[in-house]
């Protein structure tokens, strides 16, 4: 019995590995439209680990592209318990008038979203998801620009002992 148990599990994580590469070859590819890759990310993160609660963390890309695209953006987090949502990666553009992350996070309310955070940077976001992780979730670190360094900082904060 203790062979299946381990050769089941083995499967199983197999399965999920294959799930998050097809999604990984598809976004180094450029293949999906952002909005379909943030969904095709949390859609197999949910398949893959059905019994763990998804929390995505968001960092918007542009000021252009959050200006044409934000009302997607709200649509595309129907799969994560908990959003936190971070400042706009600029990427050399300046800022445009009404354009924010925070237009994003309440838009995501608005479409009925019912756990939407905003952080107002790194540290915030590290101290908020900190708070708001419990053990077994899956942390997503989604976006362009810095967004992954809050998942590194978030790994340390939590193995640091207090």
């Amino acid at each position: 019995a203790r062979d299946g148990a381990a050769g089941e599990r083995e499967a199983t994580q197999a399965r999920r590995r294959e799930a998050l590469e097809r999604v990984a070859a598809c976004l180094r590819r450029g293949e999906m439209p952002e909005s379909n890759a943030l969904r095709a990310c949390l859609d197999r993160s949910r398949e893959g680990w059905p019994e763990r609660r998804v929390v995505a963390v968001f960092q918007p890309h542009r000021y252009s592209r959050v200006k044409d695209l934000h009302a997607e953006f709200s649509r595309c987090f129907s799969d994560a318990a908990v959003v936190l949502v971070m400042p706009i990666y600029a990427a050399g553009e300046s800022p445009v008038e009404g354009v924010t992350s925070g237009l994003v996070a309440r838009e995501m309310r608005e479409a009925g979203h019912p756990s939407v955070v905003e952080a107002q940077g790194h540290d915030d976001a590290v101290e908020k998801l900190a708070a708001l992780a419990r053990q077994g979730d899956i942390v997503l670190t989604l976006g362009a620009g810095d967004v992954w360094k809050v998942g590194e900082s978030l790994l340390k904060k939590l193995e640091t002992p207090s």
